[in-house]
């Protein structure tokens, strides 16, 4: 079975911002307001081909832009999160790294589902659970503002197959 996305007109984005899983997962970074369009997930058995349409709508204010600084020499947080995504199975160790500027030093939350997890710019789970699978958050904050990430992880349950296995 073959699983690939496409966008309806035009390309993808550049594979330096854009990741297929090759399992109806399709992953963009550093969202621009050009990705936003009609997406393609195609199925195919060798035989047949199914296709499904997904509409990505981008917020154009919500499009992380340089700030300029302010009066004073502040500057409200930016971020970067280091894996954005990560496809794990139970019982392995999970890292991200939320990488926070901002003038002056932010303060740095991870969160999952509006709860806190750790106040560290490191989210690590050393014996992830599928119940630790999602969305997660990175906020940075200081007296200028505040700016917040999502990262997801995908937990395979133990005894699962994965798709490849089964090919």
């Amino acid at each position: 079975m073959v699983i690939r996305w496409s966008k309806k007109i035009g390309n993808l984005p550049d594979p330096s911002r854009c990741r297929d899983d090759f399992q109806g997962t399709l992953i963009i970074t550093e969202v621009r307001i050009e990705d936003g369009g009609t997406y393609v997930c195609s199925v195919s058995d060798g035989v047949n081909v199914w296709t499904n349409e997904a509409v990505i709508t981008i917020d154009s204010s919500a499009v992380q832009q340089p700030e300029p600084p302010s009066p004073e020499g502040g500057r409200p947080p930016r971020l970067d999160i280091q894996p954005r995504s990560l496809q794990v199975r139970e019982g392995d160790e999970v890292e991200m790294q939320c990488n926070a500027q901002g003038t002056p030093p932010v303060m740095v939350q991870w969160l999952k589902d509006g709860q806190a997890v750790t106040t560290s710019a490191r989210l690590f789970l050393a014996s992830v659970r599928k119940e630790d699978e999602g969305e997660y958050t990175c906020r940075a904050v200081n007296s200028y503002g505040f700016f917040e990430l999502g990262a997801v992880i995908y937990v395979e349950a133990q005894g699962n197959k994965s798709v490849d296995s089964l090919l």
